[in-house]
């Protein structure tokens, strides 16, 4: 049971497919991770403080993340440069170990989240110029590294709540195909089950064959920034320079600027500029997630969308559009994700925030409506409300049984008069709305196999829970 002063647009990822997913704790954890924010910036640049990439994070962020609304924390931190170095060659010397400062940093961002209600992915980051950077050519002689580093991560959290914190053991692997790929995370994901079994996995989406990693307690992940064309307009680091900006969401024939001539020159930027028409549409970004969805189904395995969102070049209007249209598709099949990022340096292009280390709702991007990042991510905090009415909530519980269901359901709160009963969809959509005297139960048989919300009203109080209907 929530206690709330309001009901916006909640994202409960629910969806399953089977009783032996429900069971299943990968499945478990993964429907609670809900909505997330990456902490970057942090962790990631610890080691250069004196550069523009760096900026500090306290607990009030994380205070501040809870109170917009999120529900977990992908705390990313760049663990392969504080291995033990040789000063001359800076590669890794044996015996691998981990640098103690970056374990002591982890400590803080963990208990920053769990403290503060919420779950944390603990993120294994990485530099191109890292030692331990995993490729088709190295990877039989770095996963060994890799899972040394994460045995004594693994050891050193082993006992936190598992439902609290789960790995994801290698960030945006590059250069190294599927087949390699799963070599090494068979290798590394060994190495963390000699010290700790009960934690969840999370692995990036290219593995050839998930059973092949001997382990069920797993949860796929990739990144989503399509149409490239919008979400990196203004971007200049990384492999390809975006130099145009301006670019519309929805594309806007009026509104589209012409290419910027750094661009024309690239056969890629030009390719992507001239199929922005066709690939600036709501119905893309939907067509482009739902294959995402088909692929991880086709696996049996969760899928977790661990960055999404787009550059602060981005118009404010066309990034809010953006940022709404790709949420309510995530929503919509019912996959949780993490938007790309908390706050930085303007240098970094990515954040929710139109400032330097600011995090209060004036900074927020905003549309000419006054339409907010927060509105367009759902989130409790949002001003505006969609979907569902705003209700007071006094006290007590719900309890609902058996949850699953498959026909009927129970529900355990007194009412000696008429209530109003309704039933949403995860979307918001209102798909029954009755009123009922004693009878205690709901005959949900018609309604589609997936996760609801039902909002029970008895003149008094109000009283809103999740379900699922198998």
């Amino acid at each position: 049971m929530y206690r709330i002063t309001q009901i916006g647009i909640v994202l409960i990822l629910l969806i399953v497919d089977s009783m032996a997913q429900i069971n299943s704790v990968a499945w478990q954890r993964y429907y609670s991770l809900g909505k997330g924010v990456n902490a970057q910036g942090w962790l990631t640049h610890i080691f250069e403080t004196n550069t523009s990439g760096y900026i500090e994070y306290t607990e009030a962020d994380f205070q501040q993340m809870r109170a917009y609304g999120f529900d977990h924390v992908r705390l990313k931190v760049d663990y392969a440069h504080w291995m033990d170095l040789d000063t001359i060659l800076n590669v890794p010397v044996f015996p691998y170990e981990t640098d103690s400062t970056i374990l002591l940093y982890t400590d803080t961002g963990i208990s920053y989240c769990l403290n503060n209600g919420l779950i944390c992915v603990l993120d294994y980051y990485n530099w191109s110029w890292d030692s331990a950077m995993l490729n088709s050519s190295n990877y039989l002689q770095t996963a060994p590294i890799l899972g040394k580093q994460w045995k004594t991560i693994a050891d050193r959290y082993k006992n936190l709540p598992a439902d609290s914190l789960l790995y994801e053991i290698y960030n945006e692997p590059g250069g190294v195909g599927a087949t390699e790929m799963r070599i090494a995370f068979k290798t590394i994901i060994d190495s963390i089950r000699t010290v700790d079994t009960v934690h969840t996995i999370i692995v990036w989406g290219q593995v050839d064959d998930y059973t092949l990693l001997g382990d069920n307690n797993i949860i796929l992940t990739v990144h989503h920034y399509e149409p490239h064309f919008f979400a990196n307009q203004g971007k200049t680091f990384g492999n390809n320079s975006f130099n145009t900006t301006g670019v519309p969401f929805p594309y806007d024939s009026v509104t589209m600027p012409l290419q910027n001539p750094l661009d024309t020159g690239s056969s890629y930027l030009t390719s992507l500029y001239n199929s922005y028409p066709n690939k600036g549409t709501m119905a893309y970004v939907d067509n482009w997630i739902q294959a995402l969805k088909v692929h991880a189904d086709s696996l049996n395995v969760p899928l977790y969308i661990g960055e999404f969102g787009c550059t602060n070049r981005s118009p404010a209007e066309g990034m809010v559009n953006y940022l709404e249209a790709v949420r309510k598709a995530f929503e919509s099949h019912g996959i949780p994700w993490a938007i790309y990022n908390w706050k930085n340096k303007n240098s970094s292009f990515f954040s929710m925030f139109n400032c330097d280390g600011c995090f209060n709702t004036d900074s927020l991007f905003t549309d000419s409506t006054g339409y907010t990042i927060l509105c367009a991510l759902g989130l409790d905090s949002c001003a505006n409300t969609t979907g569902f009415s705003t209700f007071e909530v006094m006290n007590d519980r719900i309890d609902l049984f058996p949850n699953p269901a498959t026909a009927t359901l129970g529900i355990n709160v007194e009412w000696k008069k008429s209530v109003q009963i309704q039933i949403f969809s995860l979307s918001g959509e209102l798909l029954a709305d009755q009123k009922q005297l004693i009878e205690k139960t709901i005959d949900v048989s018609s309604l589609k196999r997936g996760g609801y919300i039902i909002v029970i009203e008895n003149g008094e109080n109000v009283f809103f829970e999740k379900f699922i209907k198998l």
